[in-house]
């Protein structure tokens, strides 16, 4: 299933940032999930500020789920003799379906699906951003304020501000990039009512590790399915089918392995 993203047309930042990734059913999902548990992150999902020990508004675009996992059990202060704390389970599938939303978002901006106007901060004129500006890897976006940051030596500089987006309208000559996309959000969604088939057969019991199950993924969908696409598909199917014992780490049980 495609991403109606002619709903951000003529949105702002902060707006579009709201309605496509903290209000995107598989996000309201796992997040009424972590908030029953931890519900100190109930700013994270319903005011959108960024994981983490400071209040901030700024997303990077492009993180791995673990590292944003981390960010929301980060402590100001670490002793050298204690061990890094861990993201409970929960909290690691809401991480993984974040940056999928994420990464679908920068994936519309890239493709030049989604365009952006804002006014560059440099000359203080309003401009298109050109599609490129969202493929760099030091880039955030400040969805409080809207703007377009850049990280340079770790401190943020604001490029491009009060951003708003508008649907492309002509779209007759798609590129293979584009249409990449389509393809690999629809394998994503054929992906994920596999796997809450597998586990409703089998809720209480995995019957094999989460890598078997990958490479069936793979040969089922071959180069449509990525394995950031197979990680959001195996937590939104244990999110939809409470399936706990799917998202327990290690092996399964040594009885049914091998079946």
């Amino acid at each position: 299933m495609e991403d109606d993203f002619s709903a951000l047309d003529g949105l702002s930042l902060p707006e579009a940032f709201r309605i496509f990734v903290l209000q995107h059913p598989s996000v309201l999902a796992i997040a009424k999930d972590v908030l029953r548990q931890h519900p100190n992150y109930r700013q994270v999902f319903e005011e959108g500020q960024t994981p983490g020990i400071y209040v901030d508004y700024r997303w990077p675009l492009k993180i791995e789920p673990s590292e944003l996992a981390f960010r929301f059990v980060s402590k100001p202060i670490y002793w050298l003799d204690a061990p890094l704390p861990e993201a409970p389970q929960i909290v690691e599938q809401a991480a993984v379906i974040l940056c999928d939303r994420l990464e679908r978002l920068r994936a519309l901006l890239i493709e030049g699906r989604l365009l952006a106007t804002g006014t560059f901060v440099r000359t203080g004129t309003i401009t298109p951003i050109d599609s490129l500006q969202w493929a760099r890897e030091t880039i955030e976006i400040d969805v409080k304020n809207g703007d377009l940051v850049e990280l340079v030596k770790y401190k943020p500089v604001v490029l491009w501000s009060g951003i708003r987006f508008s649907a492309a309208r002509q779209m007759k000559n798609k590129s293979k990039a584009s249409s990449r996309v389509e393809t690999t959000g629809v394998a994503k969604h054929e992906c994920t009512e596999w796997l809450v088939g597998l586990m409703l057969e089998s809720p209480d019991i995995r019957p094999q590790p989460k890598s078997y199950w990958w490479k069936l993924a793979q040969s089922k969908w071959e180069n449509r399915l990525s394995r950031r696409g197979f990680d959001a598909a195996w937590a939104e199917a244990i999110n939809r089918t409470k399936a706990a014992a799917w998202g327990a780490a290690g092996a399964p049980r040594k009885s049914l392995q091998g079946q």
